[in-house]
C-alpha cells in the first residue's frame, strides 16, 4: 500500500495516491516492500516501468518514468 506520495516524485507523475495498493510492475507481482525493492533495482533512470495497482475497487495501470535517488 503506498504510504504518502511526494509531489514531482516519478509516482506522483504517474498518479499515484497514498492508499493505492501496487500489484505489479511489468508484470511481476509485487509481493511486499522486498518484492518491490528487487524489482526496481534491475531497471535504471529514465526506464518506462508499466504499474497496476489496485484504488479502492478499481485496477488501474499506469507508467512511470524512474529517476535516480
Amino acid at each position: 500500500r503506498a504510504g504518502a506520495v511526494t509531489p514531482g516524485s516519478p509516482a506522483d507523475e504517474a498518479g499515484l495516491q497514498a492508499g493505492d495498493v501496487l500489484l505489479s510492475i511489468d508484470g511481476e507481482e509485487i509481493e511486499g516492500v522486498r518484492a518491490f525493492s528487487q524489482i526496481l533495482s534491475q531497471h535504471a533512470p529514465g526506464d518506462v516501468i508499466k504499474i497496476r495497482y489496485r484504488r479502492g475497487d478499481e485496477e488501474l495501470e499506469t507508467e512511470a518514468t524512474l529517476r535516480a535517488r
